[in-house]
């Protein structure tokens, strides 16, 4: 009963901090949602900030496994990379829309816990795939493996800035930069395989 009241109030504090936001919802906004008590809501988290600490880190996690069973299952490195940058933009929307405004300003130290999930969890990911796509004949041998990853990581920053995740013309312009990469680092092989995904 205990862990499924947590899992109650973890699922409920993410998806109310989804629509709200981090600092509009107080512990007893959450607590009427919940369907309980604050003082339950204390009994599993210390405060607000662990509360969206364990949102976080199980996000983190599940997004992690995703991206391990993205490398298992991909045929190729172009449809790896092209499905990783899908599962960036769902992993975008569903977070608060002003989640890296709301942790700076509000919980710092979860800020700059989080601020490590580029390097920690996109980089190595990213890294591997351009090795990949080079060993497979799908994208160039004359690129800087470095220089593209960091080009990656910047798109990946546009996905996340608040207000560009519900704009049409803005997600068509993150769209726009995302087939751009893969269009500089593909060879002709590379490209037909990305062709043949987007007219799926």
């Amino acid at each position: 009963m205990e862990d499924s009241t947590s899992e109650i109030i973890i699922e409920t504090a993410s998806k109310k901090f989804r629509q709200y936001g981090l600092h509009s919802l107080s512990m007893d906004d959450l607590a009427k949602f919940c369907g309980v008590s604050k003082k339950t809501i204390y009994k599993y988290f210390q405060n607000k900030s662990d509360l969206i600490d364990t949102i976080l880190d199980k996000k983190i996690e599940f997004l992690k496994t995703d991206f391990e069973e993205l490398h298992s299952v991909s045929k190729n490195a172009v449809s790896e990379m092209y499905c990783f940058l899908n599962m960036i933009n769902d992993f975008a929307n569903d977070l608060p829309t002003a989640l890296h405004r709301d942790l700076k300003k509000y919980h710092l130290n979860l800020f700059v816990k989080y601020n490590h999930v580029q390097n920690d969890v996109y980089k190595p990911f990213i890294v591997r795939n351009l090795e990949r796509g080079k060993q497979e004949a799908l994208y160039n041998n004359d690129f800087n493996i470095e220089n593209i990853t960091k080009s990656i990581l910047d798109v990946i920053d546009m996905i996340f800035i608040e207000g560009l995740r519900n704009d049409r013309a803005s997600i068509k312009t993150v769209e726009f930069f995302e087939n751009m990469l893969i269009h500089k680092i593909a060879t002709i092989k590379g490209l037909k395989k990305l062709n043949a995904l987007i007219e799926e």
